[in-house]
């Protein structure tokens, strides 16, 4: 699998901060969820969040996954005729970064992704993910 990433190391920075020091500053979605970048790989995209719960619990690294090509899940929906085709496979808990520089962080979480994608597969039965991740980048 070639990840390719969308995230700054400036957008890493910020999201360790907001993992060691709470939802003060950046917290702008009321769902919980504060969005810091993502990486693809073929056909895969997984949004890299820092999620927090609305009650006093520290914020925990979250990855949100999705396959193009299947279903109408509707994350890019542009408007009610032009719905973007790919489905949310599942949300996965990351790791602790504390400790991580930006390039420590890049590759903890490849490898931390492959697994994932192919621990997904045993499970996800719309589409092989491994096959998915394996194919040319398509960003969508």
């Amino acid at each position: 699998m070639k990840f390719v990433w969308d995230m700054t190391e400036e957008k890493f920075g910020e999201m360790k901060d907001f993992m060691q020091n709470g939802k003060e500053g950046l917290w702008t979605n009321h769902e919980g969820v504060e969005f810091f970048g993502c990486v693809r790989s073929g056909e895969v995209c997984i949004d890299i969040n820092a999620w927090c719960a609305l009650d006093d619990a520290p914020p925990y690294l979250e990855f949100s996954m999705y396959v193009g090509g299947i279903g109408n899940y509707g994350y890019a929906k542009v408007d009610e005729t032009h719905v973007w085709n790919y489905d949310h496979v599942d949300y996965f808990t990351g790791f602790d970064i504390k400790d991580m520089n930006y390039n420590e962080f890049k590759q903890a979480t490849e490898t931390y992704l492959e697994e994932l994608i192919k621990k997904a597969n045993e499970t996800y039965d719309e589409a092989d993910l491994v096959a998915e991740a394996n194919k040319p980048l398509h960003v969508w």
